[in-house]
């Protein structure tokens, strides 16, 4: 399926190198609007609304279907010199656009050219969201006309949403009013959320050759010392770097480390 764009330019030149980004669960696309707009005054810049998250509605939510989809809207926009950078979710689904085998796998490998992965290893792990999905889509909103009421009335009746950072960033999916709704399909992520912890161990995964750089918080264990081994057999022209003050949402906490990071290993 194509996927819902958020253009950080006023038009997109298909011939530029485009940095594509890829946001995490129950995250959209505008999530990344303040680095999104920094990346752009050097590099042409994309966000994509991953299934069942932000407009991007339908279908179950499944890794490898999900790599597809960023393929497909690759194609669909006829970009030829590609770098998909992936936070969490979206970094296992980068991955999986790097190492498994698309039906579109000639043209794909050409324009893919590098690849960042903030704050997530080519591993199966446990997320500790997944019951929070099933009380937010089982949620009974009363009118909420703001999203920081919204935000307040997550953390009263969320218990996983633990502070007022996350849940603000989930009022973020809620259209408010005198019959809020979600934008994002929560019931599929509830139902589904399983999935996003896997990684296809048992399958045969191919090597990714091209430039890879790994992003990790150094208050984050969400990618350890133990997951290099992994890395560096499927991505062996890997760097790892650390941003020492940040816990897992390095591009929220820590914006301007990040960016100069990213432009660092993109040379601009």
């Amino acid at each position: 399926m194509l996927l819902p764009i958020i253009d950080f330019q006023t038009e997109i030149n298909p011939q530029k190198p485009t940095l594509i980004l890829l946001h995490g669960v129950f995250g959209r696309g505008k999530n990344f609007g303040q680095i999104g707009r920094a990346f752009s005054k050097k590099i042409q810049c994309l966000a994509f609304d991953l299934r069942n998250h932000g407009q991007a509605h339908s279908g179950p939510l499944d890794m490898q279907a999900m790599a597809e989809d960023v393929i497909e809207t690759c194609l669909h926009l006829k970009l030829e010199n590609i770098i998909l950078l992936g936070h969490s979710m979206g970094g296992k689904i980068a991955m999986s656009a790097a190492l498994e085998k698309s039906r579109h796998q000639a043209e794909w490998k050409q324009i893919f050219k590098a690849l960042i992965v903030a704050d997530v290893a080519p591993v199966a792990f446990s997320l500790p969201y997944q019951q929070m999905a099933v009380k937010l889509a089982r949620l009974e909103f009363p009118a909420l006309l703001t999203r920081k009421s919204a935000s307040d009335f997550i953390l009263e009746k969320v218990s996983e949403a633990e502070n007022a950072m996350i849940s603000m960033w989930l009022a973020q999916n809620l259209v408010p009013g005198n019959f809020p709704y979600w934008e994002n399909n929560m019931a599929q992520i509830a139902l589904d959320f399983e999935n996003l912890t896997q990684w296809p161990a048992g399958k045969s995964l191919s090597t990714f050759h091209k430039p890879t750089l790994f992003l990790r918080g150094g208050k984050s264990n969400h990618l350890t010392p133990s997951s290099e081994a992994v890395i560096s057999r499927l991505f062996p022209n890997f760097l790892i770097e650390t941003i020492e003050e940040s816990g897992h949402w390095l591009h929220a906490e820590q914006p301007e480390a990040f960016v100069r990071l990213v432009e660092k290993f993109l040379e601009i």
